[in-house]
């Protein structure tokens, strides 16, 4: 069974990524307490299964701009005492002083509307005038046997935790995967010499 979901969830150029998925659905599958006979439905249950398990998936659940931080990948993905890679400045600043500026979170997406929004939809913001505001992009969407109609997206940093978003239209409560407070590992403090 973890053979057929990893190489069904297995992108031939991401090794790594497919690592990480493999070891969330142990974990996940290791919680269900699922025999080994038991066998997936399909693609589409697998995909339930790793949006549960809050795993993003590379290249769709992810954009061109995305840092690992964004979506959690920092710790299992990133070597932060190894030699030079392309965006090191950027993931070495967020990783000591700043916060990135979206994180992952978890849509708990509203069941008695009959579809999910699409990749890529966006995510909406009611404001206080009534008037939404965009704040991020839908990456996966799925329906799961137990959980309902679930998924993921990549949100602004200062969404606020407790918000209703609106995905592609379909109401959506948020889980937080990748915390607000992100990042800023070093504490700067300044100090003001007093010259009188």
């Amino acid at each position: 069974m973890l053979a057929e979901a990893r190489n069904a969830m297995k992108p031939a150029a991401e090794a790594a990524d497919a690592e990480v998925v493999e070891q969330a659905l142990r974990a996940y599958l290791g919680r269900r307490a699922l025999d080994v006979s038991q066998a997936m439905s399909g693609l589409s249950e697998e995909e339930a299964l790793r949006i549960a398990a809050r795993v993003p998936r590379f290249g769709l659940d992810t954009d061109h701009r995305t840092i690992p931080h964004e979506v959690g990948w920092i710790d299992t993905a990133v070597h932060l005492t190894k030699g030079c890679y392309r965006g090191q400045e950027t993931v070495a600043r967020v990783h000591n002083l700043g916060h990135p500026p979206r994180r992952l979170v978890f849509l708990d997406l509203d069941g008695s509307v009959d579809r999910l929004p699409a990749h890529g939809d966006p995510v909406e913001l009611d404001g206080p005038d009534g008037a939404s505001t965009v704040v991020g992009f839908t990456g996966s969407a799925a329906r799961h046997y137990e959980l309902g109609p679930i998924g993921l997206a990549l949100v602004k940093r200062t969404v606020p935790v407790e918000a209703t978003l609106l995905a592609g239209g379909v109401a959506a409560a948020q889980e937080v995967i990748v915390p607000p407070d992100a990042g800023a590992n070093v504490q700067v403090t300044l100090r003001r010499r007093n010259l009188i």
